[in-house]
């Protein structure tokens, strides 16, 4: 039985994307609807080309205001920007740290980054423990 070892640059540099890409909350409807426990409230990891979070509230006269939250990139977030400050009925913020676009708290989600860090770690460590006993 041979055992192929995936030590290529390749296979860390995809792992290591992983484990350093953003996690940012994701939900689009109404503040209710995004509040901790609230339905429409997501934990979403972006991909290695959004490295940004953001945040959009947009104001409402008779209705509930509403949220935009997720991933997106510079480029990204200067449109959001611009498109709200032509409408003047929302604000938008844009960061780069985990779930830095709050706004709203979710209680029970938490950063898989760590996770993912000791699973690599784990497997690293496994893979080579099962060469040497062989």
């Amino acid at each position: 039985m041979e055992l192929v070892i995936l030590s290529t640059p390749e296979f860390y540099l995809f792992f290591l994307l992983s484990v350093w890409s953003l996690d940012c909350y994701r939900c689009v409807g109404t503040v209710s609807g995004c509040q901790s426990g609230g339905e429409k409230l997501k934990l979403l990891e972006c991909t290695p080309t959004n490295d940004r979070c953001y945040h959009t509230k947009v104001t409402k006269i008779e209705a509930e205001d509403e949220l935009d939250q997720g991933c997106t990139n510079e480029e990204g977030c200067g449109i959001k920007t611009r498109a709200c400050t032509n409408s003047g009925d929302c604000e938008v913020t844009c960061c780069q740290k985990d779930l830095c676009n709050s706004g709203v708290s979710a209680s029970g989600i938490g950063n898989s980054a760590s996770v993912r860090i000791f699973l690599i770690i784990a497997v690293n460590f496994g893979i080579r423990l099962l060469v040497e006993n062989f």
